[in-house]
């Protein structure tokens, strides 16, 4: 194949280097194990990293960076110092210096009257010790949708992105190019197949040449230089049963992770196993030119990354918070309490949370006060009065995780402390209220891995965060009001228990679940319908204002010029007809 031609050693001294077996290919490299290096270890990389670089500043080292191509003789002579370290010392020191200097090499390249520049970076250039001709393909994102990947391939001891190098020569070849398709294969893991396909023919800069020009410039030990290129005729490379082997054969390897010192942690995915007879390959390859089906072992590993990812819930899918009142002890303790019953609790896919079983029986025995509680002649006192501050919080994160929602129902006036997740302000339509066993809020992780609820007071905010991993899937509301009818003022004679009541208006609010797949909207569909009743302003007093009758009901702009001196009144109205402009003495409730 087109970059599998030369192999470009690297030796300490005289000493062949020792060529990792596929199990140590597969494991991760030294500088990926996080934590795991011993006390000792550390101590020797400390004191031979201060020496050889001490040795590379006064220039003893005598760089080679990899063999000219065309002397199969030269190779990296690094000092005797340098020749004494570990394999470990060896990647921390070494590997660092060249992939450093192969960074900063800028190389001109010239083609069919055309020149273009380019940085070894550019191509993801890097030192590799691992076998000689090895693809891999890699992916670059993590979602399922909308992700490339690139195809790395180790030439001698290069490892480079293929794929970007292909499309840096593809564009210096000009309009007349015709890409060339490599040899490839692709793996039915059910099936226990792997498919061979032949590659075409192609016209432009062939890729293998340019390579081991690319290698011949770095030899030199120069920080830049020009390559010429001619463009023609590219033949595709044919693959033998070695090569195939070579590429495709794979040990298992368990998907792990490594917290990393900044507190985040980095995920590797798992390697599934593929193992072929290369005689039966040899033999399918030299029956088609066209491609074959070879029959291959599969082997699973024991943990994928889906069960790795399982239960550490790494991403954060949705957060949101509202304000509460800390001076109102009863009904902060309440909404407190019920959070607390919430926190922690743990999903599987496809399970069901209802907050009454999860918060349990509002009762002095479990630890609920009474607070102010919505009834159906307006607000009253009763034990857990405050709670549905917890799963109105709850039921929206839950929207903004896009999470299914099997049951919910809003309450029967509006409340005052929801609000919207972009604006920050006071909305209708994403309420869930609750009552013991007549109203519950109920949903279902609708995602493909566990879910984690957090929810916690903190100060006067009341916070709840879903974690778990992330697919891509969020979601918000967008609202609708309608039928809009505005509270009226109602005096009446003071009575034991009554105190002052705030108004609310009557509202009908269609809330749209708008879905977003990685940032884009993808879907906007009504998820309820929401109506709220209108709920008076009640004043519990002997004295109202003159000319005010009991059990009335006033409009709030009546009772406003009450207190104009230059506004002229008139008889009092039971139809209300103006939209409120402030709210007198709102009482939180629910």
């Amino acid at each position: 194949m087109d970059f599998y031609d030369t192999d470009y050693p690297v030796r300490r001294n005289n000493r062949p280097r020792r060529r990792p077996s596929n199990h140590m290919m597969n494991a991760p490299r030294p500088d990926d194990r996080g934590y795991e290096y011993n006390k000792k270890q550390k101590m020797m990389t400390v004191v031979f990293s201060a020496g050889l670089i001490a040795l590379i500043s006064l220039n003893i080292i005598c760089l080679i960076l990899f063999s000219n191509p065309t002397s199969s003789g030269e190779v990296l002579q690094l000092p005797t110092a340098m020749a004494m370290t570990d394999d470990i010392m060896y990647d921390s020191v070494l590997k660092p210096y060249i992939d450093e200097r192969l960074d900063g090499m800028t190389v001109t390249v010239t083609a069919g009257g055309q020149t273009k520049q380019c940085k070894l970076s550019d191509f993801d250039f890097e030192y590799n010790h691992g076998a000689n001709g090895q693809r891999e393909l890699v992916a670059v994102s993590s979602t399922d949708a909308g992700g490339e990947s690139y195809l790395y391939c180790t030439h001698g001891s290069l490892r480079y992105n293929h794929t970007k190098l292909r499309q840096f020569l593809d564009l210096l070849a000009g309009e007349n190019c015709i890409p060339v398709v490599d040899s490839y294969y692709t793996i039915d893991y059910k099936a226990s197949t792997m498919t061979v396909h032949a590659g075409t023919d192609g016209y432009g800069i062939n890729a293998s040449d340019f390579m081991n020009k690319l290698i011949a410039l770095a030899s030199s030990g120069a920080d830049s230089g020009t390559v010429n290129c001619e463009i023609g005729a590219v033949t595709a490379s044919s693959i033998t049963a070695d090569e195939l082997y070579l590429w495709a054969h794979k040990l298992p390897k368990d998907a792990y992770s490594i917290n990393n010192p900044d507190g985040t942690v980095t995920y590797y995915a798992e390697i599934i196993g593929i193992d072929f007879d290369k005689s039966t390959a040899a033999s399918a390859l030299s029956s088609s030119a066209d491609g074959c089906t070879i029959p291959v072992k599969v082997t699973y590993p024991k943990i994928d990354l889906k069960e790795l990812k399982k239960y550490t819930f790494p991403d954060l899918l949705a957060t949101y918070y509202t304000y509460f009142s800390t001076s109102n002890k009863q009904r902060a303790h309440n909404l407190t309490l019920a959070a607390s019953k919430i926190n922690g609790k743990v999903l599987e896919p496809g399970e069901q949370l209802s907050f009454n079983e999860t918060v349990g029986e509002r009762t002095p025995e479990n630890g609920f006060q009474q607070a102010t509680v919505y009834t159906s002649e307006g607000t009253d006192e009763g034990y857990g009065g405050g709670i549905c501050q917890t799963s109105s919080t709850l039921y929206y994160t839950c929207i903004l995780s896009n999470l299914q929602i099997d049951e919910r129902k809003n309450h029967r006036y509006t409340v005052t402390y929801m609000r919207d997740d972009k604006s920050g302000y006071n909305v209708y339509g994403n309420d869930a209220t609750v009552n013991w066993g007549t109203i519950d809020y109920k949903f279902t992780n609708s995602k493909e891995y566990p879910i984690k609820l957090e929810m916690y007071a903190d100060g006067g905010k009341l916070i709840c965060n879903i974690r778990g991993t992330a697919d891509g899937s969020t979601a918000r509301f967008v609202y609708e009001n309608s039928d809009f009818k505005p509270y009226g003022v109602v005096y009446k004679k003071p009575a034991a228990g009554k105190t002052d009541q705030g108004g609310h208006s009557g509202r009908t609010v269609k809330s749209y679940r708008v879905v977003y797949q990685d940032g884009k909207e993808v879907s906007r569909k009504l998820e309820h319908t929401s109506v709220y009743s209108m709920l008076n302003q009640m004043y519990y007093t002997s004295t109202p204002p003159q000319g005010v009758q009991y059990d009335v009901e006033y409009t709030q702009d009546y009772i406003k010029s009450l207190t104009t001196p230059t506004t002229t009144t008139t008889a009092p109205t039971t139809t209300t007809t103006a939209a409120p402009t402030t709210t007198t003495t709102t009482t939180a409730a629910a």
